[in-house]
């Protein structure tokens, strides 16, 4: 799993080729000038004072080099890291943006964003850092076992032997790590998704008075986190008091060992001296191995997550390209959540064809949304099938079928951007185009209030306008099109019947002039003026009424009352 990881990382090969020669120029030259103090210590104790200035001034120049090495590696390592994160969380961004609909019914926004934000950045510094990290330290240790073994043969032996204890020691709580940290990511992303929900439901919390039952809820999410966290935490402690130990320890075993050799005049007091300045030298890349190696446990328990938002598990693309949408049909389709639940279709029929104008009521949960989704491929019937052009939705190319589809959802979403951004969702229109729209989804009133006009900016999901304004810039960048398909999901819902009664009036005129075929689902009556049929959902059962036949009418008028229908 790691190495498919780290195989994501490629484009960085340089980026660490480059801060690993850094590295090692600089470890190369602190490791002269560390060696150096056997040579100082030794001139100093034989009164070879020439000799000893010139020791010391070539060390001196070489701890210049040194200072402008480590702004270097310093600089380019975080550069190198930073970047690596905002790579990975792109492409995740870019994975989970291609996963099928039913992805998202699956994992909350929040969990969702916990991982994008958080797991990211732990797996991307541990794949973009690993193997320069890896080759640094594995340097530093050669380097300073060489230097060692110059110094003195047998007590680098003795630490030769020592350190395969230590890692020994370390291989018994790695399984741990790794599980700890699985269950203590799942629970965070529960906070995060928790914090999420509260914040955007924070005025129904406010008027039903919630604030502490929310409070407790969040308390039990964060406790269940904690719980997992304190079991992580056991197991990084005793890999970090490992490491605390061998630190002290082995500096005691040298310090012994070397004041026995010193007085029995088998080491020089230079050679033991050097030699202890070059133990942070041996246990600091140790340690950091070490650390690599439990941080690896750590991110091996998130790469799997990871990686399921790279593999393209995206909707099974068709291959036949779609010029337009003239005709379309369902064929006995059905269709139910789950096998607990009721059918919210039942071998349907529905033939339409351009020019035709649809309006799907009904009560809210009965399947007017679902309809539309499956529709639009956002789910797959149980049985049956929908034909678009007389061909199976499933063989036609995706792209080209929602080429020629515009659609209006019911949570208008606008974007922190222009007026003018938001309507044209970044595509190149002529500016009679976009005035056209403007006129049909009557933005005028809006656009004269504005002192940027379609330069005003818009904050985030529109909070600095009215509900009506969002869904009037909605349905301006929906009518912008010009598709042959024309979906809206409760187009006048946020407006007063003023302002209904012209949107209405705009969007026959758009129907008229463009002829494509029409749904709209709808809970107000108003809109059916401008329809031909309704697709009427109640009692778990679909109904097909013909609005220009007066006792179907009738009937339809008698249900929109019974069933408290605007």
């Amino acid at each position: 799993m790691f190495k498919e990881l780290l195989k994501l990382f490629k484009p960085f090969k340089k980026s660490q080729y480059f801060v690993t020669g850094i590295a090692i120029l600089e470890y190369s030259f602190l490791a002269i000038v560390t060696f150096s103090i056997k040579l100082i210590i030794d001139y100093l104790q034989e009164g070879q004072f020439e000799l000893l200035f010139r020791i010391i001034m070539l060390c001196l120049s070489i701890l210049v080099i040194v200072f402008f090495l480590s702004i270097a590696n310093h600089y380019y390592w975080n550069k190198m890291v930073n970047e690596s994160i905002i790579y990975l969380r792109n492409l995740v961004l870019k994975g989970i943006i291609r996963k099928d609909t039913q992805y998202f019914i699956a994992n909350s926004s929040g969990s969702l964003l916990s991982k994008i934000m958080n797991d990211v950045v732990i797996v991307a510094q541990s794949a973009a850092i690993g193997p320069p990290m890896l080759m640094i330290n594995a340097f530093r240790i050669l380097i300073v076992v060489l230097a060692l073994m110059y110094l003195n043969i047998l007590i680098t032996v003795a630490i030769i032997v020592f350190v395969p204890v230590y890692f020994l020691l370390f291989n018994l709580i790695n399984k741990g790590i790794r599980r700890a940290s699985e269950q203590e990511r799942e629970k965070f992303a529960d906070i995060q998704s928790n914090v999420q929900e509260t914040l955007s439901a924070i005025e129904t919390i406010k008027i039903y008075r919630k604030e502490d039952y929310v409070q407790k809820q969040s308390t039990k999410i964060m406790q269940l986190y904690l719980n997992k966290y304190k079991i992580l935490n056991r197991f990084r402690s005793i890999g970090y008091g490992l490491s605390g130990v061998f630190s002290l320890f082995l500096p005691i075993i040298v310090l012994f060992l070397g004041a026995m050799m010193v007085f029995q005049n088998k080491m020089s007091l230079g050679s033991l001296i050097s030699f202890y300045a070059f133990l942070p030298f041996l246990t600091e890349p140790i340690n950091n191995l070490s650390d690599y190696y439990l941080g690896t446990q750590t991110t091996l328990g998130m790469s799997e997550r990871v990686m399921e938002y790279l593999r393209d598990d995206s909707v099974k693309d068709g291959n036949i390209e779609l010029k337009t949408v003239s005709a379309l049909s369902f064929s006995k389709v059905t269709f139910r959540y789950n096998e607990n639940q009721n059918f919210i279709l039942k071998e349907f029929d529905l033939e339409l064809k351009a020019g035709d104008k649809v309006a799907i009521m009904g009560k809210s949960g009965f399947g007017k949304s679902t309809l539309l989704r499956l529709l639009i491929r956002f789910l797959a019937p149980i049985e049956g099938n929908i034909k678009v052009e007389g061909i199976d939705l499933n063989e036609i190319k995706i792209e080209s079928f929602y080429r020629n589809i515009a659609l209006l959802q019911q949570d208008s979403f606008l974007f922190k951007d222009t007026l003018m951004n938001n309507i044209t969702f970044g595509d190149e229109y002529e500016e009679e185009q976009i005035n056209t729209a403007i006129d049909y989804a009557n933005l005028l009133p809006f656009l004269g209030k504005m002192p940027n006009g379609l330069s005003y900016n818009i904050e985030e999901a529109g909070r600095n306008i009215s509900g009506g304004e969002q869904q009037r810039i909605a349905l301006a960048r929906t009518l912008i099109r010009k598709a042959s398909l024309l979906l809206l999901d409760e187009p006048t819902s946020a407006l007063d019947e003023n302002n209904e009664r012209l949107l209405i009036s705009n969007i026959q005129k758009y129907l008229e002039r463009h002829n494509p075929i029409f749904i709209v689902i709808t809970h107000r009556k108003k809109i059916l003026d401008i329809c031909d049929k309704v697709i009427y959902f109640r009692n778990g059962k679909v109904h097909n009424i013909d609005l220009h036949d007066k006792e179907q009418y009738e009937l339809l008028d008698k249900w929109i009352l019974d069933d408290g229908e605007n």
